[in-house]
C-alpha cells in the first residue's frame, strides 16, 4: 500500500541552493559593514607589492615567516620546479598577507568606531607626533656631515701617505641590455699612493629597497669591481677582478706620483690611460696642494663627482686594503667576507651598511 505521505526534507539541491544563498547573503552583509577594512586591506597590499620598503617588510614578518615554515607537499626543490615552488610561496604569501592585514584593519575599524570624541582625538594627535618625530628622526640619521677631519695639509715638512676624498655624484650609464640609467650616488675614495685604491659609491641604505652600491678595490697586480643592489627580490649582484695590468686612469690616481702625492697642479688636466678619461677642475688649495672640486671621469660610465669632503691621513696601511679586497673579493684563503665581516671603512660614519 503505497503512502499518502510528502517527504518533508529538501532535495540535495535545493538544500546546496539555500546554504550558498546564506552564505552569499552573510558575505555581504559582512562586507558592507566593514567596507572601509576591505578598501585600507587593498591599498596596504597595493603598497606592499607596488611600493615595497623597509616599514612594509617590518610590519610583514609575520606572513614572511609563517610561509618560509610552511611545507610545500609534492614540491621537490629540484631545478625543474623552482618555478613552481616559487609561484606556490608567493600564492601562499598572497593569501596570507590578505587575511592578515584585513584582520588587523577590522581590529582597527572596530576600535575606532567604539572609542569616543575624546580618544579619537587623543590618538590622532598620537599619531601625529610620531610622525613627526619619525620624519626628524630620519633625517637627523640620513645627515651628512661633510666636515673634513684629518691631518694639517699645511703642516712644515708632511707629507700625506693616505688622501680621502668624498661628496657626490652624478652618474649615466649604459647595462648590457643596452638600457641607460642615470641619478645621484654618494662616493668615497681612499687612495694611499698610486697602488692602492678603494672607491665606494652607493645609494641609500645597504638594506634599502632600491639602494646599490659600487666598489672598485686596486692593488698591486689587482684591480676589482663589485656592484651589488637590494630589489624586491633580494640583495643581487655580481663583481669582476683582473690582475696584471691595472688601468691607472680612475679618478684621483693622477693625483700620485708613486708613493707622493702630488695634487692636481694643472687645472683641465687630461689622462687617457687604460680608456678612462679624467678631468679636473674648480681646483682649490689645501695647504699646498690643489685639489679639485669637481671630476669628471668617462669610463664604465660617465660620472660627474662634486668633491664635498678632502682629508689627509697617515693611516690606514697597506693591510687594511688588503682587508678590503679580502671582504669584497676573497683570496686563496678563502671567499669573500662581506657578510661575515664586521670590518669597518676607514675614518667616515656617512657610509651605512
Amino acid at each position: 500500500m503505497k503512502s499518502n505521505l510528502i517527504d518533508p526534507s529538501p532535495a540535495p539541491q535545493e538544500s546546496n541552493a539555500r546554504l550558498h544563498k546564506w552564505v552569499g547573503l552573510k558575505l555581504t552583509v559582512f562586507f558592507s559593514r566593514n567596507r572601509a577594512a576591505f578598501i585600507f586591506t587593498v591599498v596596504t597590499l597595493l603598497c606592499l607589492f607596488g611600493i615595497p620598503s623597509e616599514t612594509t617588510a617590518v610590519v610583514f614578518w609575520p606572513v614572511s615567516y609563517v610561509c618560509s615554515h610552511l611545507p610545500f607537499w609534492g614540491i621537490s626543490p629540484a631545478l625543474g620546479d623552482t618555478a613552481v615552488l616559487s609561484l606556490a610561496y608567493f600564492a601562499y604569501f598572497l593569501l596570507f598577507s590578505f587575511f592578515y592585514a584585513l584582520a588587523v584593519w577590522l581590529f582597527i575599524v572596530w576600535a575606532w568606531r567604539h572609542s569616543s570624541t575624546g580618544c579619537k582625538l587623543a590618538l590622532g594627535l598620537c599619531i601625529l607626533t610620531a610622525f613627526v618625530f619619525w620624519r626628524g628622526l630620519t633625517e637627523y640619521q640620513e645627515r651628512i656631515d661633510w666636515t673634513s677631519r684629518g691631518l694639517n695639509p699645511g703642516r712644515p715638512g708632511f707629507k700625506p701617505a693616505v688622501v680621502l676624498l668624498a661628496g657626490t655624484l652624478d652618474y649615466e650609464s649604459t647595462d648590457p641590455a643596452n638600457q641607460r640609467h642615470s641619478g645621484t650616488a654618494l662616493f668615497e675614495i681612499w687612495m694611499r699612493g698610486a697602488d692602492y685604491y678603494f672607491s665606494d659609491r652607493w645609494h641609500g641604505n645597504y638594506s634599502k629597497y632600491g639602494s646599490w652600491d659600487a666598489v672598485t678595490v686596486v692593488l698591486p697586480n689587482f684591480e676589482g669591481n663589485r656592484h651589488s643592489g637590494y630589489s624586491r627580490r633580494g640583495r643581487r649582484g655580481g663583481s669582476g677582478q683582473s690582475s696584471g695590468s691595472i688601468s691607472n686612469s680612475l679618478p684621483g690616481q693622477s693625483m700620485w706620483s708613486g708613493s707622493e702625492f702630488i695634487g692636481a697642479a694643472v687645472p683641465n688636466s687630461t689622462s687617457g690611460l687604460g680608456g678612462g678619461n679624467v678631468v679636473f677642475s674648480d681646483l682649490k688649495a689645501f695647504g699646498p696642494y690643489q685639489i679639485p672640486q669637481r671630476i669628471e671621469w668617462k669610463g664604465s660610465a660617465h660620472e660627474i663627482l662634486h668633491v664635498r669632503r678632502v682629508e689627509f691621513h697617515n693611516e690606514p696601511g697597506t693591510n687594511w686594503f688588503l682587508a678590503i679586497k679580502r671582504k669584497y673579493f676573497g683570496d686563496k684563503e678563502g671567499p669573500p667576507q662581506r657578510v661575515q665581516s664586521s670590518l669597518e671603512n676607514a675614518g667616515w660614519s656617512g657610509k651605512k651598511n
